[in-house]
């Protein structure tokens, strides 16, 4: 993150390589007084490289493709208060299993689907609570099922804490989490 009292920073990368390898990335972040931010977004791309065992890539080319986001606030409210929100994205299309134990079947597995997040902090002086909520929206297929399997799922924490010095070099800190 920038540390001036207002800047802006704007990235963009691309990466390239073997196996039909290309990584995009685009950044950008910023700080507005006590207001910070960081957004980001990639697309992420690569080829399996080739099993001479099953062939070519028979149900599609890739070996795995994402497209990618997420952002990051800040807000500073004085010197003992601050509070963060994030959230972020990762749909997927992926060959998980290309091939790489020999069977008669080919046993090459795909799963397409993404995931998700969002966490929320507040910090005042020595208490400290968050919340984070994570989401996987997925499907399985391979030659050897009959259907796509679905695998959804969620998960949802909040964490509270607080720590008290008990002298120059010790502190107990003592929470609750669900």
């Amino acid at each position: 993150f920038p540390t001036r009292r207002s800047s802006d920073l704007t990235e963009l990368f691309e990466t390239a390589g073997n196996a039909g390898t290309n990584i995009t990335t685009g950044l950008h972040a910023g700080v507005r007084d006590n207001f910070s931010y960081k957004l980001m977004f990639e697309h992420d791309r690569t080829n399996h490289y080739p099993n001479p065992l099953i062939g070519p890539g028979r149900e599609h080319d890739k070996g795995r493709e994402n497209f990618r986001g997420n952002f990051f606030t800040d807000y500073k409210f004085n010197e003992r208060s601050h509070a963060s929100f994030a959230g972020g994205i990762d749909y997927f299309d992926r060959d998980i299993d290309p091939g790489l134990v020999p069977t008669a079947v080919p046993s090459r597995v795909f799963a397409n689907g993404g995931l998700g997040f969002v966490k929320f902090n507040y910090a005042f002086d020595d208490f400290k609570a968050q919340f984070v909520w994570d989401r996987i929206d997925m499907d399985l297929r391979a030659p050897f099922l009959p259907q796509r399997v679905p695998f959804p799922g969620n998960t949802a924490k909040f964490d509270v804490q607080h720590s008290v010095n008990l002298g120059n070099e010790n502190i107990l800190t003592a929470g609750v989490s669900n």
